[in-house]
């Protein structure tokens, strides 16, 4: 049966953001992986860090015989960079661009791919409020919001990197 992995977006701690689809895609005959498993509101955790901890979860299911190359990625928002950002690590780690084991498909819903107003909020006073009222943490994101912000370093390098790896052979 084909797979779908799901990877959130920012401040996700649940399906939440998905609704019905992880059900929808079981009764259409999918078995859907979820991985809801990081933490993006550690200030000091980057999408670099979060796309390593994808390869990490990724890897252990390799190890009970799941088939990346047979799977679609869905992402959601900043999920999309973390799983643009682990296609791009895992194709440099390969022999070959080539011989990387990559997902046949990747589908992103509203990613922030060129920024999003939301990092500049999330990082003020506000978004801190927000997040110890309604989520009762200390802290937001600060490294992951920085690279969510328009024209960060982050978002440069891994467009930049995304469109070389396109132009070179086609899909990273």
């Amino acid at each position: 049966m084909p797979s779908v992995v799901l990877v959130h977006g920012y401040s996700e701690t649940s399906l939440g953001a998905y609704q019905h689809i992880p059900e929808l895609l079981n009764q259409a005959g999918f078995d859907t992986i979820v991985l809801s498993a990081f933490d993006s509101l550690d200030d000091f955790v980057t999408i670099d860090d979060l796309a390593d901890a994808l390869e990490m979860r990724v890897a252990d299911l390799e190890a009970t015989g799941f088939d990346v190359r047979g799977a679609a990625f869905v992402c959601h928002s900043t999920g999309a960079l973390v799983t643009r950002r682990w296609i791009l690590n895992r194709r440099a780690a390969a022999a070959s661009p080539d011989k990387a084991v990559l997902p046949a498909r990747l589908v992103t819903m509203a990613g922030a791919n060129h920024g999003s107003s939301l990092a500049e909020i999330g990082k003020t006073p506000v978004g801190y409020l927000q997040k110890l009222l309604f989520d009762h943490v200390l802290s937001v994101g600060k490294a992951v919001l920085t690279d969510l912000d328009y024209g960060s370093d982050f978002l440069w390098r891994l467009n930049t990197e995304w469109m070389t790896a396109w132009n070179d052979t086609g899909y990273p």
